[in-house]
């Protein structure tokens, strides 16, 4: 499913009152499970129930899911690093989940945790940069060399810092 599709009904901007009663649906881990969403959703006074498809001709069980998982996904919220505010994702995906499960940012202390989900976001950047090196490769006669081996150096960059989360 694309997630264009899952925009029509996901797509205008979360309210506070949205982020809040998903925000509420977190175990004092802070786990997030998005079966649980679509379940307490399926109440037609839930903040979040006109964000789903509810015409099982339309869409089923998963297809919800799916929306859950985007509006997750939506969710942000601002670090203050050095002096400089960043709007980050709140929730991640849970790294050796059985079910798809999320975890929320701010609660996650365990430093093995923390490891294991930095090594899989580095994990997904590095298949961006391998796509973006094959493709300034694949176009390297229209791109200056230096572009193309700064993208190299950024992807093996990438993939060291993720060997060193992954080796410990």
């Amino acid at each position: 499913m694309a997630d264009t599709e899952v925009a029509e009904l996901t797509g205008k901007r979360l309210t506070q009152e949205e982020i809040d009663w998903i925000v509420a649906f977190e175990d004092r881990r802070g786990r997030l499970d998005p079966m649980s969403l679509v379940t307490a959703a399926a109440e037609e006074d839930c903040p979040v129930h006109g964000r789903f498809e509810w015409d099982d001709a339309v869409a089923g069980t998963a297809y919800r899911l799916e929306q859950a998982r985007h509006l997750i996904r939506r969710i942000k919220f601002e670090v203050i690093y050095q002096e400089v505010t960043e709007r980050v994702v709140r929730y991640v995906r849970e790294p050796d989940a059985a079910e798809p499960m999320y975890l929320a940012v701010p609660k996650v202390r365990a430093v093995d945790q923390v490891e294991k989900i930095m090594a899989e976001e580095l994990g997904r950047l590095l298949g961006n940069a391998n796509r973006t090196v094959g493709i300034a490769r694949a176009k390297a006669g229209e791109l200056a060399g230096a572009i193309v081996s700064e993208l190299i150096a950024i992807r093996d960059s990438i993939a060291a810092l993720r060997e060193k989360l992954i080796g410990g």
